[in-house]
């Protein structure tokens, strides 16, 4: 999906995020543009149709057929949000694999946890907020009569996805075969970060970090570089972990992609 009209540059490529979406990246696009375009890979599953693998490289695998087709050859700059990070590492690592240049990496506020293997903090709680949350939004959809069941089911839903920090679904995804649907999604995503290991990473890694998440250098430096045998580059963005790629740190990171 393209978000923006950009220039002759390599395009920039955009991992889904958990939720399978790439909207995140909107700001983003508007900021590199009109230099180069941006590219956002949308998950499977989305809309009903098969869910993505659960297995990070298999998924990586079709994205990178989806960017080649855009782009026959590199250089390929690949960027991932997120949960996206585990996809963009890996798209990269087959990208290079395959021959291609990898003109940057861009890992975007990466997930706490990564680069360090499973078991991960929360996990657990994670994926049964996340099955319970599947199983009401079923049981709604099957109350055809909107009765009280169906509102105190409603009512567990709301109390489920606030305490487990996914009330914004509410808002992004109203309707609750849409909601069932990213739900689904993220369910599988979690699995398949959960299961990703890592292997160093030939080429040079940039990791974008908020400032309001009270993130050292050294310390993002220190868990990156043993993966990074290219070499590595620790930005800081204004923002927190939800908000990098929102103004004005969008502006930031598109201040990095320029050549120097």
């Amino acid at each position: 999906m393209r978000l923006n009209r950009g220039g002759d540059r390599a395009p920039l490529f955009c991992a889904p995020t958990f939720g399978g979406g790439v909207s995140a990246y909107l700001d983003l696009a508007q900021a590199v543009a009109p230099e180069r375009s941006v590219w956002g890979i949308k998950a499977a599953g989305l809309h009903g149709e098969e869910l993505p693998s659960p297995d990070v490289p298999v998924m990586a695998a079709a994205y990178v057929r989806e960017m080649r087709e855009v782009a026959s050859g590199g250089p390929y700059l690949v960027a991932g949000w997120s949960f996206g990070a585990f996809v963009a590492y890996e798209v990269a690592q087959q990208l290079l694999a395959l021959g291609e240049e990898v003109e940057r990496l861009l890992l975007l506020a990466p997930p706490p946890q990564m680069p360090l293997p499973p078991p991960y903090a929360g996990i657990d709680d994670a994926r049964r907020a996340h099955d319970e949350a599947i199983e009401l939004v079923r049981m709604i959809l099957a109350e055809t009569d909107g009765g009280r069941d169906a509102f105190l089911l409603e009512a567990r839903l709301a109390d489920v996805l606030e305490s487990s920090r996914m009330g914004v679904l509410l808002d992004l995804a109203p309707d609750r075969r849409e909601l069932l649907h990213q739900l689904r999604v993220r369910s599988v995503h979690m699995n398949a970060g959960e299961r990703y290991r890592l292997r160093p990473y030939p080429g040079r890694i940039t990791v974008v970090e908020g400032q309001q998440d009270g993130l050292a250098p050294d310390a993002v430096a220190g868990r990156w570089a043993p993966w990074a045998r290219g070499g590595l580059d620790v930005v800081l963005v204004p923002g927190e972990h939800e908000t990098v790629l929102q103004p004005p740190g969008a502006a930031e990171i598109a201040r990095h992609l320029r050549p120097a």
